[in-house]
């Protein structure tokens, strides 16, 4: 993971379990959607109540990202990977990347 480079990593899932396997992969800052909240943004709470205006901007900001760890069996990954390609930002699937994942849990 270290290859990158990486600080932070935003993280586009409410699934807890991968916040604890990038936990785990010693990237020092995990962001998910709960710590984008007011009052630092007032205008969230009505935004992530919209899920498909809430993926837009999440997509959004996995498009411009240094780097895309993808899903392979998402479509939204999918989505993604394809605009990066078009831009040549590198996207990378998280089984190609499972040296650092803890015992106990698998993707």
């Amino acid at each position: 993971m270290m290859e990158w480079n990486l600080t932070c990593i935003y993280l586009a899932t409410k699934d807890e379990n991968f916040l604890e396997i990038l936990n785990s992969a010693g990237i020092p800052t995990v962001i998910s959607t709960k710590d984008i909240k007011p009052p630092k943004y007032p205008d969230v709470d009505k935004l992530q109540k919209d899920n498909y205006f809430w993926s837009l901007i999440e997509q959004e900001l996995c498009i411009r990202s240094k780097i895309f760890l993808a899903w392979q069996h998402s479509g939204w990954s999918g989505t993604v990977k394809e605009m990066r390609r078009t831009i040549g930002a590198p996207t990378e699937y998280l089984y190609k990347i499972m040296s650092w994942l803890p015992e106990g849990i698998g993707l």
